[in-house]
């Protein structure tokens, strides 16, 4: 998959591999009317320290097919500058900003190419195959282990005073000490492809380094 940016539209173009190409973009004068001056009074609350730009948000929700209110920022681009992985406030918030929900997952795939050959290998049972070579090898077990030990530390960071006293407060501190990547409580299973490939292109992660390996991931040149 290749871009290109400085034009009127932000375009993708997708080769399928037959050699047929396909493209898709993001109109850049919708999204200065789209979003206007004042991001509140699209998105009600925004995650306090927020950094992503308009414009790759704009992309973003394009991708997802949703608004992303939580969102803090672009943790990792493709060669052509897109983003690939986004990074999310690790709590649910209403428009007002109260708290309705823990949060676990902070880093999600965006880019659909990706996705799509990440979900491939998750149909024909990669889930499966690695919680398989997980139970097998202990090295393996010790290295995940160390991954979502950093994950949960790096959540619990995000967190403001305020926030972690409501946690504390509605007895979701369970959640934030004992689940690790995308909420993975039980260590020992793998749960989706696509939340450790989008850590592993985020920060690394060995499951995620073996999807790629077995599937072959090809990202954009």
């Amino acid at each position: 998959m290749t871009s290109r940016r400085g034009s009127a539209q932000v375009w993708f173009w997708k080769d399928d591999g037959g050699g047929v190409r396909s493209r898709w973009g993001v109109d850049r004068e919708s999204i200065g009317s789209q979003y206007g001056v004042s991001m509140e009074s699209r998105l009600g609350w925004i995650a306090a320290g927020r950094t992503i730009s308009d414009e790759d948000l704009a992309i973003v929700e394009g991708h997802v097919k949703k608004k992303c209110r939580g969102v803090l920022d672009v943790a990792s681009r493709c060669a052509n500058g897109h983003p690939e992985v986004i990074r999310y406030y690790p709590m649910s918030k209403d428009a007002e900003g109260k708290a309705t929900a823990p949060f676990p997952t902070l880093f999600w795939l965006v880019c659909p190419e990706i996705i799509r050959q990440v979900s491939v290998l998750e149909a024909r049972g990669g889930v499966s195959e690695l919680e398989a070579r997980l139970a097998e090898d202990p090295d393996l077990q010790e290295a995940i282990r160390r991954n979502h030990e950093s994950y949960r530390e790096e959540r619990w960071s995000l967190l403001d005073d305020d926030d972690r006293q409501t946690i504390d407060e509605r007895g979701w501190r369970c959640v934030y000490d004992e689940q690790g990547i995308g909420g993975i409580a039980d260590w020992r299973y793998v749960k989706c492809l696509h939340l450790h490939y989008a850590h592993h292109r985020a920060r690394k992660n060995v499951i995620g380094a073996l999807v790629e390996e077995i599937a072959g991931v090809r990202l954009c040149r």
